[in-house]
């Protein structure tokens, strides 16, 4: 057994998750669109298509909304910095850690004042290729676990391992430069369960979620949080 992989989880801060569709966002997107920068304005004119303009500051626009209430500052104020792999972060509020998914139409952000976090949702959708997927990025273990499903189960088994092992990229912050195959997490319909790095022998803790029917979600944080879902 691998050192450091039972290691029993301690106790975290909240996490305060927000989900909702960026069609219908609950702040008017005349609103929306005055709180983004000059930058994120020429960000969503560079989408070729309207609906995906109109997602893009929607989005955004919520992003900022958000976290100005964490922040206690306008929203059209905060000031944001990215990583060499693109995370963003405030450089103003370096306590504030956050993370932002969507997938068609739905968008989530999840916000923690005390733990480093990542976020993943995806619609489950049909995937006829989802072994050769799997055989390319998932762990052996991870192909084994995916093959016990029947296959009217296989999709909806195979996007909860796929969330779990997004989020968990996420927190780390490595983008595209980390190997989905070097940690492992559960394909098991379950809300609680653990991330294992087979490269530095830690162990986080997963907490699973339906952002909406037909969605699978995943925030992952070191230690056990306390997941609240916002009114959107």
């Amino acid at each position: 057994m691998l050192a450091g992989m039972d290691t029993p989880h301690k106790q975290g801060g909240t996490v305060r998750l927000t989900v909702l569709d960026l069609r219908a966002p609950p702040v008017p997107p005349q609103m929306l669109s005055a709180f983004l920068s000059d930058d994120e304005r020429k960000r969503a004119a560079r989408f070729h298509f309207p609906h995906l303009q109109e997602n893009f500051r929607n989005g955004r626009g919520m992003l900022r909304n958000v976290l100005s209430a964490a922040c206690s500052v306008p929203a059209a104020q905060l000031r944001f910095t990215y990583s060499d792999k693109g995370k963003p972060s405030l450089p103003d509020f370096p306590h504030l850690e956050f993370n932002v998914s969507h997938s068609g139409d739905l968008w989530a952000c999840a916000v923690s004042e005390s733990s480093v976090l990542g976020l993943d949702i995806e619609r489950i959708r049909p995937m006829p290729d989802c072994d050769a997927i799997a055989l390319r990025f998932f762990a052996p273990s991870e192909r084994e676990a995916l093959n016990t499903f029947a296959e009217e189960d296989k999709a909806a088994a195979f996007f909860r391992c796929w969330t779990r092992k997004e989020a968990y990229i996420k927190a780390l912050g490595d983008g595209l430069s980390r190997d989905l195959s070097s940690f492992t997490v559960s394909c098991a319909d379950e809300e609680f369960s653990t991330v294992r790095d087979l490269v530095t022998f830690e162990s986080w803790h997963l907490q699973s979620f339906a952002p909406a029917p037909g969605y699978a979600g995943a925030v992952t944080t070191p230690d056990i949080a306390t997941l609240l879902r916002e009114p959107s």
